[in-house]
């Protein structure tokens, strides 16, 4: 083997365990890409690392991390000819709200237009599923927009409290 085989040899045996020595040191220390957004509405939470030190040591608050309460409120409706059951849903501000829509009879979809939601047109014996956030508080009508049905009653009320 001349020298200068040798040498490249030589350093591509220096990178490789230099990337494993990286990679152990790194292990377990990545961050999560989808780490949850607060906003300044949602309740803070405070988690800190514990360690198996005494606790009259001086406290560490570089480790400390916000991580924001969510709740994800599941509804179940029911649309039929011509109602949706229940009539009414109470949620609060900031909630994620999750809507299962179950059709029973003929064929209807469910619209909050201040939220921008509409669960597609379904027939009987079909669901559909959407998740939206509570973002302001106020009593918000949610209807069938197929045909007539929303003049016929097809309607129901969204109220989200502070």
């Amino acid at each position: 083997m001349n020298n200068k085989n040798g040498t490249i040899i030589i350093f591509v045996v220096l990178v490789a365990v230099l990337a494993a020595a990286y990679m152990l040191l790194t292990k377990g220390k990545e961050k999560p890409v989808n780490a949850p957004v607060s906003t300044p509405s949602e309740e803070m939470i405070v988690e800190t690392e514990t360690s198996e030190s005494p606790s009259d040591l001086p406290k560490d608050t570089s480790q400390e991390k916000f991580t924001p309460k969510i709740e994800t409120i599941e509804i179940n409706i029911k649309a039929q000819n011509f109602s949706f059951e229940p009539r009414e849903i109470k949620v609060k501000v900031g909630e994620t709200v999750k809507i299962n829509l179950e059709n029973v009879e003929g064929f209807h979809d469910l619209v909050i237009d201040e939220f921008n939601v509409a669960i597609k047109q379904i027939g009987a014996g079909q669901t559909d599923i959407i998740e939206f956030t509570a973002d302001k508080a106020g009593e918000f009508e949610y209807y069938c927009s197929i045909g007539n049905h929303r003049a016929m009653g097809m309607v129901g009320k969204l109220i989200v409290e502070e």
